[in-house]
């Protein structure tokens, strides 16, 4: 059982033991002629991608009779260990409809009323390594593990009904997103602190930066220089290059930044 559950799967009774074979099944579809331009390749850090802009090139040669044909959520373990993954990295095939693998990789797919995106994060949490624990006593070869299709799919899995599937899917996707949302964000800030930090110091020539204020009030514009270290009249603005600072009451050296109508506070 889980140390937290949502309140509405409290009395939901308890997760199920499985073997993964139960609900999930080997894919050994082989790829085509067409397939020459979507070959995939597993990446630790970005899961699976199109080779050609993983590497830049194509790696593979012209006869891809033997690779596997893989469709959107189906997943691939690569038993190859890695600095982040001891046991090797299990990604799920989000990002296209279809695309064609190595052989070396293991692939499977999910049964009716199973949540890949739930399956997605379940491995990415790490559970899962216990298990795979158990199938590497033989070794790796060449930082390889020699653990087959039918060993992987005969391990065990904890597993929760469709609905708390369904419920910590969301939960877990809509943290990640937020997480995406706010480090474009602070991209963004960063980009505008050094162009900021650019002007406000002197540029080659120059023995003091000029910032200008500038007012709108009541629909006038008009503007102004002001010394350094000073404070604008009250009302009034400084901007550089598109990048308004509203001291207010502070002078130039505590400053905010206006940003898609957003004011975030910095201290340079």
């Amino acid at each position: 059982m889980p140390k937290l559950r949502f309140p509405e799967f409290q009395d939901a009774g308890e997760w199920e033991e499985k073997l993964l074979r139960k609900i999930a099944k080997s894919v050994l579809d082989r790829a085509v002629n067409k397939d020459n331009d979507n070959i995939l390749t597993l990446s630790g850090e970005h899961g699976l991608v199109l080779q050609r802009d993983y590497f830049g090139k194509k790696i593979a040669g012209d006869n891809v009779s033997r690779y596997i044909r893989i469709a959107l959520n189906d997943f691939v373990y690569n038993d190859r260990t890695t600095k982040s993954s001891t046991y090797g990295s299990i990604k799920r095939l989000s990002k296209y409809k279809s695309g064609i693998v190595s052989p070396i990789y293991k692939c499977f797919r999910f049964g009716f009323g199973e949540n890949p995106v739930f399956w997605d994060w379940y491995f990415v949490s790490g559970f899962h390594e216990p298990q795979l624990h158990g199938l590497v006593n033989e070794g790796a070869r060449a930082c390889r593990f020699n653990i087959s299709i039918e060993k992987f799919l005969s391990t065990l899995v904890w597993h929760p009904g469709g609905a708390e599937q369904q419920k910590i899917a969301e939960c877990l996707s809509s943290i990640d997103e937020l997480i995406v949302a706010q480090t474009q964000k602070l991209d963004t800030l960063k980009t505008h602190k050094k162009a900021l930090m650019q002007q406000l110091f002197p540029a080659d020539g120059n023995n003091h930066p000029a910032p200008s204020w500038h007012s709108s009030r009541g629909g006038e514009s008009r503007r102004g220089s002001v010394r350094e270290n000073s404070l604008p009249p009250e009302g009034w603005q400084a901007k550089l290059d598109g990048v308004v600072i509203m001291p207010g009451k502070q002078r130039i050296r505590s400053k905010r930044i206006m940003i898609s109508s957003q004011q975030l506070a910095i201290n340079l």
